[in-house]
């Protein structure tokens, strides 16, 4: 599904992928992955020369400290990071789990991030009240809210706009917390941790408010490619990421990048 260009990369970007090398002898050659990515502010982005965010954390606790293992980032397209690891020259991705996916990945039963999605608006609105009791798409029509979007935001033409909910397009998904800081909308649907870091960045956060409106969880799961030379670690990285959720080192991770920053 789409989310905007922000959210959606949130869906789909993050590999860790190995160099061209024979799969027989690639463990006798080298003992580190590469993670590769697009920018997704917080997810995973480049600052300053060097790549950042929770998925970075996240596979620095999984790769580094859990199985020993050195990591490299390096920024790809996502069409060719699929290939690579469809063909074995790359090992690892992160993203949700469809059916041509497995076809050539082996999918982890822990889930490695949950999105959830939730409905902001602007400060004060005097629908607050209404707003937080929505518990669908179809009551956001009822309540004849215009909802704020990014164009070419796929998913919320079909999930949103397209069940009855007045729409107002914003050129880009970094513009819609501002159409609505200016009440040009009621509501905007979004993911929580890629928005919370856009609002706190634009300086935003004294006029918009996070309702409890909350849709989801959609995971995203760990995929190691079939073709891939480590194939024979995935018990261990099953194991690993159930003792990062039992320790709270995940949730922490993502509670740095994702919390809402007082503007001022």
């Amino acid at each position: 599904m789409w989310i905007g260009r922000t959210a959606s990369a949130a869906l789909g970007i993050f590999i860790l992928t190995a160099s061209f090398m024979s799969p027989a002898r690639a463990e006798d050659q080298r003992d580190y992955f590469i993670m590769t990515y697009g920018q997704a502010e917080p997810l995973i982005y480049e600052q300053d020369g060097q790549a950042k965010g929770i998925y970075v954390e996240l596979m620095k606790e999984l790769i580094v400290k859990e199985l020993g293992r050195e990591i490299r980032f390096r920024q790809r397209p996502w069409k060719r990071a699929q290939h690579e690891v469809e063909i074995g020259a790359a090992d690892l991705l992160i993203t949700l789990p469809t059916e041509r996916r497995r076809e050539y990945a082996l999918i982890s039963d822990q889930p490695v991030f949950p999105l959830y999605f939730a409905i902001y608006t602007y400060a004060d609105h005097p629908r607050l009240i209404e707003i937080n009791k929505i518990n669908s798409v179809q009551d956001i029509a009822k309540l004849d809210l215009l909802a704020v979007t990014n164009l070419g935001n796929g998913w919320h033409k079909a999930n949103v706009q397209d069940k009855g909910v007045r729409t107002y397009v914003a050129p880009s998904d970094r513009n819609i917390a501002g159409v609505l800081a200016l009440k040009r909308a009621d509501i905007m649907i979004d993911i929580t941790v890629t928005m919370n870091h856009v609002i706190s960045k634009q300086g935003l956060t004294d006029k918009l408010t996070l309702t409890d409106v909350r849709f989801g969880p959609t995971h995203m799961y760990l995929m190691l490619g079939k073709k891939s030379p480590f194939t024979h670690l995935m018990p261990e990285i099953e194991a690993a990421l159930v003792r990062m959720r039992q320790d709270g080192r995940m949730e922490r991770i993502v509670e740095q990048y994702s919390r809402l920053t007082p503007s001022g």
